[in-house]
């Protein structure tokens, strides 16, 4: 890896894996760009993990894509991927998971 000049710390390409399959709640929003989630480091979430937004009531609905950003064992924060769809306002319990499932 050096040789070709990457890093040989294998905690700098720990979120180039794909993220656990878990799902987690909102728990706090800011400005429409930040979340803070009920799931963390003790689920598996490493920064740069990306996370699909929904929900589920009224009616199920995408609402876009986070990237974490840190983690502390049992929330992390998460920003944005460019804006919600439509400019939905992203609430408190709204959900995250690292698939999209069809419901059944």
């Amino acid at each position: 890896l050096r040789a070709h000049g990457l890093s040989d710390d294998p905690s700098s390409y720990a979120a180039i894996e794909s993220p656990p399959a878990v799902e987690g709640e909102v728990t706090k929003v800011k400005d429409n760009k930040l979340v803070q989630l009920s799931i963390g480091s003790d689920d598996g979430l490493v920064p740069g993990h990306e996370f699909y937004l929904f929900r589920t009531k009224p009616r199920a609905e995408y609402i876009g894509k986070i990237k974490i950003l840190s983690v502390d064992p049992d929330q992390a924060v998460g920003q944005v991927i460019g804006s919600t769809i439509q400019g939905k306002k992203i609430q408190e319990g709204d959900l995250v998971s690292s698939t999209i499932r069809p419901r059944g």
